[in-house]
């Protein structure tokens, strides 16, 4: 009996992770981001939404999360969408429409 196909999706959603004081990304960073790129690769996601901001380092997670990607597979990060910014913006005109300092 084969097994059933497995579903392509549209997009996976990177979760940020702990960047470290000297800005390189943590192992939990760095695996997540590996495992996104494989999915890329394989085609089972079409874009990668990559997210964290300047939590403890002023650089936001989805920068550094960019910058891993797309030094380990450009090719594939070309065709894939990387929305960080778009989420940022969207999430800082919540935050201070809730009365919350961003």
């Amino acid at each position: 009996m084969m097994p059933p196909p497995v579903r392509k999706f549209d997009a996976a959603i990177v979760l940020g992770a702990m960047i470290r004081p000297d800005g390189r990304p943590s192992p939990a960073l760095a695996r997540r981001v590996s495992k996104a790129i494989s999915l890329a690769q394989d085609g089972m996601v079409e874009h990668l939404l990559m997210t964290g901001g300047p939590v403890r380092h002023p650089m936001a997670e989805a920068l550094v999360m960019r910058d891993l990607a797309l030094a380990a597979d450009a090719a594939v990060l070309s065709r894939c969408l990387a929305v960080w910014r778009a989420v940022a913006l969207f999430l800082s005109g919540y935050l201070t429409g809730a009365g919350h300092a961003v």
